[in-house]
């Protein structure tokens, strides 16, 4: 593609608007990209799912829209999962708003079949309700294999919320982070991730991330991280309260996700949106932006 502005190394739409990356998956030898889309419009309309697949990370190949809005809503982000019987699961949030105009948001799953090319809803939907909350969504689920339970985190407001399953359909609170913790500003805290790594000791560390929109460390978006211990039920900050974090200290670095590989190499790959809530709706394209 020879647009203006489309950048070679990075992966954009071929048309329409794209924002955080969603359901970031190894499955194979493929790895699976899905993100928050809107294929009408260039200012970020009505959500979707978009879809590219690549085998090197570097060369993507976009694929035919995987989620659409359904009654319960729009298709704000979410993350993807792979059983240890190989089905692979999407998580998203719904999204639409009540009569008073409020944002209303709630849980959903997805069942995958057919190399990723197909895709239904869970007859249970939402699977996890919304507990009274304008700010709840973004869910990220991960494995935890010391607990033998799967774990949702969930943007709580300014806080995240984890929840426990073990069947990927009945979920419980368990706790939440954040209040007093890192930096704090007037949005909430999206977008959330969490990855276990070795440090020099050979203990398990566990990295929470979090988005921060605005109040980054640049103007604007950034993604902040913290560094302590998790349970399988609570997350305890291994710094000081006031210690700040950051993945990236650009201004173009935010929504980031790793991607979920069973069986992987413990070494997790992260994709971010190279934007800025400051500015991305002015971004001078034209077929796309994002």
């Amino acid at each position: 593609m020879t647009e203006k502005y489309r950048p070679n190394l990075h992966f954009s739409p071929k048309a329409g608007w794209m924002n955080d990356p969603n359901g970031l998956i190894r499955v194979g030898d493929l790895w699976h990209l899905f993100f928050q889309y809107d294929p009408d419009s260039t200012t970020h309309g009505p959500m979707h799912w978009g879809h590219a697949i690549s085998t090197d990370l570097l060369h993507w190949s976009e694929q035919p829209i995987a989620l659409f809005p359904t009654e319960l809503g729009t298709c704000f982000s979410g993350s993807a999962i792979e059983t240890e019987s190989a089905e692979v699961k999407l998580f998203y949030t719904a999204h639409s708003r009540t009569k008073a105009g409020e944002d209303y948001q709630v849980q959903c799953l997805v069942h995958v079949e057919e190399n990723l090319s197909r895709f239904s809803l869970d007859a249970a939907n939402p699977v996890v309700p919304n507990p009274g909350l304008r700010a709840f969504r973004d869910p990220k689920v991960i494995w935890h294999g010391a607990s033998h339970s799967w774990i949702m985190l969930v943007t709580e407001g300014q806080s995240i919320g984890f929840y426990g399953s073990t069947d990927l359909r009945n979920w419980t609170h368990l706790s939440k982070f954040g209040e007093g913790q890192g930096r704090h500003s007037s949005g909430p805290w999206e977008c959330p991730d969490m990855v276990p790594l070795t440090a020099p000791d050979g203990e398990t560390a566990w990295v929470l991330i979090v988005g921060l929109n605005p109040g980054g460390y640049a103007p604007g978006s950034g993604t902040q991280y913290f560094i302590g211990q998790f349970d399988g039920r609570h997350f305890v900050n291994a710094n000081t309260p006031e210690t700040e974090l950051w993945l990236d200290y650009g201004r173009d670095y935010y929504a980031a996700q790793t991607f979920f590989e069973r069986g992987g190499t413990n070494t997790p790959m992260a994709l971010a949106w190279a934007s800025n809530w400051l500015y991305a709706k002015q971004a001078p394209t034209k077929a796309f932006r994002g």
